[in-house]
């Protein structure tokens, strides 16, 4: 994610373009002549990021960051470091173990 965030937001690349898409792939180790080419071409793993999308609705998640913990407690947007501890540890106290 965030070698596209740079590639697009940083660097001024096109992520619509397949050549600089593989060339970020095969950057991150991602085998360019197999696995990348079946995500962009027959939508490969589609079903996973349709997934994580819903998931990411049933939270309410609108924007980032967005923070879930334990699966329950979440935090949106930048917070201070203290704001963090509070919510690990109210997330450890409820936990039933």
């Amino acid at each position: 994610m965030v070698a596209l965030f740079c590639a697009s937001f940083i660097e001024g690349g096109h992520l619509n373009v397949r050549g600089q898409l593989g060339e970020l792939a095969s950057g991150l180790g991602l085998d360019v002549v197999g696995e990348a080419p079946g995500c962009l071409e027959y939508g490969d793993g589609a079903d996973e990021v349709l997934a994580s999308q819903e998931a990411a609705g049933r939270l309410g998640i609108v924007g980032v960051p967005f923070y879930v913990f334990d699966g329950r407690w979440t935090l949106t947007g930048a917070q201070p470091v203290e704001v963090f501890g509070h919510v690990i540890d109210t997330a450890r106290g409820e936990r039933v173990t």
